[in-house]
């Protein structure tokens, strides 16, 4: 018994040994630098926002470029702005029944339909993204057809343009975004829809407090998500942190995970600097730990966007601590490089943590993997019968009696 009594103390020695050994090894970086050098060799799921901005979405030509490099350099899925400035990237029955265009008159073709084939050609899944919430310019013909049937709001600069925060309580402006929502999942086949906190009412459309101000706003999206939820698709939001949010927004992104409002959130940490390390890994622990699965980043379009180097410090920082990344916005990462060559590819990767797909032949370095099955634009979709949804033709019947 005395034998075995020493064996245990010597194995427990042993151990102590040990643990301070790793102790003393790990004094020698930071926290920070270790989990960077740990991420290093994890697989990496990232994601990218796609706004309207410099052509990618209203064109044919950027679609197609868009869409092949998020799929090289290994994005899991893109956010593609479809409700942008009071029009559609899509055709939309619903607007034309509310009086507004049937799609952004600056696009060709039927740009989500052209999306969605994309997604599926390159393993790319497409996310349709309602970006401006309920924030129209002031000359948007919807606008100026609702707002002598019940619609209200004011005029603010909004990006620089003179535009509309419509008030969602009033008349059946959630009728008519709750069919919008609707109609890109039944008639495009979208099996997710994004939101962020332009989606959220302004202060001035009621209390903004830590309980009024949340419990209404949880009641309008419950209504507004519902459909679009009832026809098969999950929603995801990207906000503030959770405190600004309920404080600013009145989203209560934590309630709405647990009772199912929204399946998950990417809190947006825009204000911290790319170099600010600790303060980044102490803000997405606090936003993981109440139950976000990814953090957003910034990469433009503004002159604060982050650098490649600091977007890939902190997406690796993120998968650390088993979090996602999404890039707002991706396109104008790509338009910042030029990006369009297997070292484009292979540069962005290389500081993403990601593994680069799909690179043309003659490139110098990146493993491939599952190469997308074709490059070449795709064939025209064939998409279902359009749908009138209910609320939208109640609205036009509405309009025409008055």
């Amino acid at each position: 018994m005395e034998h075995r009594h020493m064996f245990t103390k010597l194995i427990l020695g042993l151990l102590v040994l040990s643990v301070a050994g790793e102790l003393a090894a790990c004094k020698k970086k930071s926290g920070t630098e270790a989990e960077v050098e740990a991420a290093s060799s994890r697989t990496s799921v990232v994601n990218g926002f796609v706004t309207r901005e410099h052509d990618y979405l209203d064109t044919s030509v950027g679609r197609k470029h868009v869409m092949s490099m998020a799929s090289r350099i290994g994005l899991k899925r893109v956010f593609v702005d479809v409700w942008s400035r009071g029009c559609t990237l899509f055709k939309s029955n619903v607007m034309k029944a509310f009086g507004g265009p049937e799609i952004c008159p600056e696009a060709e073709g039927d740009p989500l339909a052209e999306l969605m084939q994309y997604g599926k050609t390159f393993n790319v899944e497409v996310v349709p993204w309602f970006e401006w919430g309920n924030i129209v310019p002031v000359k948007s013909a919807l606008w100026n057809r609702n707002k002598n049937r019940g619609w209200a709001g004011f005029e603010e600069s909004f990006h620089t343009v003179p535009s509309i925060r419509i008030n969602p309580y009033k008349g059946d402006f959630d009728d008519f975004y709750a069919a919008l929502m609707k109609e890109v999942v039944s008639k495009y086949g979208a099996k997710e829809i994004h939101i962020c906190d332009n989606f959220a009412p302004h202060t001035k459309f009621g209390p903004a407090t830590a309980i009024k101000g949340p419990v209404a706003f949880t009641a309008f999206a419950k209504k507004t998500l519902q459909p679009a939820r009832a026809a098969g698709a999950r929603v995801s939001l990207s906000s503030q942190r959770r405190m600004n949010s309920l404080q600013t927004f009145s989203i209560d992104w934590l309630s709405w995970i647990n009772s199912g409002v929204v399946d998950w959130v990417y809190p947006q940490l825009y204000h911290v600097g790319e170099s600010k390390t600790d303060q980044f890994v102490s803000e997405a622990r606090a936003e993981h730990g109440y139950g976000a699965v990814g953090v957003a980043l910034y990469s433009g379009p503004s002159t604060e966007r982050w650098t490649l180097d600091g977007l890939g410090r902190l997406i690796k920082l993120a998968r650390s601590m088993g979090l996602e990344s999404a890039i707002f916005d991706f396109n104008t990462l790509l338009s910042d490089l030029k990006a369009s060559k297997n070292a484009d590819v292979e540069k962005i990767a290389t500081a993403f943590g990601t593994r680069a797909r799909g690179v043309l032949p003659g490139s110098s370095g990146a493993q491939t993997q599952s190469a997308p099955a074709k490059q070449t634009p795709p064939p025209a979709p064939q998409l279902p019968p359009p749908e009138n949804p209910a609320p939208a033709a109640t609205a036009m019947a509405t309009a025409t009696a008055t």
